[in-house]
């Protein structure tokens, strides 16, 4: 049996916005999982998302690079979301490049 299965090394952390009366974004790390075909300039991932309960449908997402922003699409099961990357509107110019050019990291092994 060959295991060729391919694993992209990008795990992401997101601020999730509170209620008004908390200033601080949450934390949410992300594992992208498998990419979707999608009309430019928007790219969609599957995601594995830690805590998931906090990520429903509609919720922005805010990344360390201020060019990109994401959105919850779709819910999965165990943890599993759908995510909307898109450039954000005040970027005056966002390069083309993947998602995991937003503030990735490879997960330690």
């Amino acid at each position: 049996m060959v295991n060729d299965t391919r694993v992209i090394p990008a795990r992401l952390f997101a601020g999730t916005p509170r209620a008004a009366v908390c200033a601080a974004p949450r934390d949410v790390e992300l594992l992208l999982v498998r990419e979707e075909p999608a009309v430019a300039p928007e790219r969609v991932w599957f995601a594995l998302a830690k805590p998931a309960r906090r990520l429903r449908v509609g919720l922005p997402l805010a990344f360390a690079d201020p060019s990109w922003t994401a959105i919850v699409v779709g819910v999965g099961e165990r943890g599993v979301r759908r995510l909307a990357f898109r450039p954000s509107p005040t970027a005056a110019s966002s390069p083309a490049a993947s998602a995991t050019a937003v503030a990735a990291e490879a997960p330690v092994s």
